[in-house]
């Protein structure tokens, strides 16, 4: 139980504002809201579906010291290549 609470603490705060969010709100203006929270839902379980399926068939193959590995290289790739490309856009 408590991991599911700490699950959907961290992917809540994680996910207010974000292009998902602006999309839902854009729909809103289009569609009845119930259309729309159904639709999220849905869009929401499959997403994340995907990603747990996915997460569990992985570790049977590769040891989690590795996928956290390479997790943290490529968080640090793109933090690096983000820098970089914004010292960019600020010479120009």
């Amino acid at each position: 139980m408590e991991a599911l609470v700490t699950s959907f603490v961290l992917i809540f705060t994680s996910e207010m504002g974000d292009k998902s969010q602006l999309m839902s709100m854009a729909f809103a203006t289009l569609f009845k809201v119930r259309t729309v929270l159904i639709s999220i839902f849905i869009a929401a379980l499959i997403n994340n579906g995907i990603a747990v399926i996915f997460g569990s068939y992985i570790t049977e193959y590769i040891p989690i010291f590795y996928i956290k590995f390479s997790a943290a290289l490529l968080f640090l790739f793109f933090g690096i290549s983000t820098l970089i490309e914004e010292e960019t856009k600020q010479e120009k």
